[in-house]
């Protein structure tokens, strides 16, 4: 037998073992009470996560950082071909001056949308620290 022969039967004893093990959580003496269900643990798993019911300003953000995140990665695809046609414009002034502008245009959009990711996370930021109850002490005061 080769050696990937091998390590395939492995892999599919080990996949069809972990399908035979019977895991079972009942245990002598407990009642149905005190099994936490699917439901329970997955609730508390998403709470540890933080992903139980984001507030809006959370959707709002986590939107616009993920819009921001997009335009960036366009302007950032812009530059690299700007590049790419200054490079290959073969002395043409024509080719070169269209690189120049495009790769001009490019890096303003870079530093416009750097400058909007900025005020957007100062403007959340300023939202939910006014929002969220501030602990003193044990006692909550806004």
């Amino acid at each position: 037998m080769t050696i990937l022969k091998k390590i395939k039967i492995s892999i599919l004893i080990i996949i069809i073992s972990c399908f035979l093990v019977n895991y079972s959580l009942a245990e002598e003496g407990v009642s149905n009470d005190t099994i936490p269900t699917y439901t329970d643990r997955a609730d508390d798993f998403a709470g540890q996560a933080g992903l139980i019911a984001p507030s809006h300003t959370t959707i709002i953000k986590n939107s616009l950082n993920i819009a921001l995140g997009l335009l960036g990665l366009i302007f950032l695809v812009l530059i690299i071909y700007s590049g790419f046609m200054w490079m290959t414009s073969a002395g043409n002034e024509e080719k070169v001056k269209k690189a120049k502008l495009a790769l001009k245009n490019s890096i303003i959009g870079v530093i416009i949308i750097l400058f909007s990711f900025i005020i957007t996370q100062f403007v959340f930021n300023t939202i939910d620290s006014t929002t969220k109850p501030v602990e003193n002490n044990g006692i909550f005061q806004l």
